[in-house]
């Protein structure tokens, strides 16, 4: 996946991967995946996409966000100050405090707890539901009615929004088996 190919790529530069300490693994993946969301925009912008997406999601069309696809959604990212998100919500991406043996990024499985579980998505996904995450950084909606689900890892952080027709989440459901594909599929089969 992903994770690993940034560690193989960079392996030359950090020394072989079982040398080293989780926490430097962590560390290096950390550092190598900065400035993503730029990234990101950066691509949105030079594919002229920036406004259609704004306008869709505005129209109130079906859009499902995964990890920077959630990220994106709001107005500016500590990640990288001085470059603008889409700004269709208000809020802004904040990064994991440092905290004595909390390791950053949360990479793994952990809870999502959802706020209104009987909200379509949740529907027949397992109880309590756990999804696959690997991220540094994470939204924080100036709207707390945005929030459609909340997950720990030092303290609780909003791990997905919906509103109308939109949902958008931190985690990674196509990473998730059995479960992440039935939140893909209850999005996908939405009464919306």
């Amino acid at each position: 996946g992903r994770l690993h190919g940034i560690v193989d790529h960079r392996r030359e530069a950090i020394g072989e991967a079982d040398e080293l300490k989780q926490s430097e693994i962590a560390a290096h993946i950390d550092y190598s995946t900065q400035r993503i969301l730029a990234v990101g925009l950066a691509e949105l912008d030079r594919k002229n996409l920036r406004d259609p997406i704004v306008e869709w999601i505005a129209a109130d069309r079906p859009y499902f966000g995964i990890c920077l696809g959630y990220q994106v959604l709001f107005e500016k990212s500590r990640e990288t100050p001085d470059v603008k998100g889409l700004s269709v919500f208000d809020g802004e991406v904040v990064h994991f405090p440092a905290r004595p043996g909390m390791k950053v990024p949360h990479i793994g499985w952990n809870e999502v707890r959802p706020v209104d579980p009987a909200f379509y998505v949740w529907q027949d996904t397992p109880d309590p539901l756990y999804l696959y995450f690997v991220h540094s950084y994470f939204p924080q909606p100036a709207d707390p009615g945005l929030i459609a689900s909340t997950t720990s890892y030092g303290d609780d952080f909003a791990s997905s929004i919906s509103r109308g027709n939109t949902f958008a989440g931190q985690f990674h459901p196509e990473r998730s088996q059995e479960a992440g594909l039935k939140l893909i599929a209850n999005f996908l089969e939405s009464p919306l």
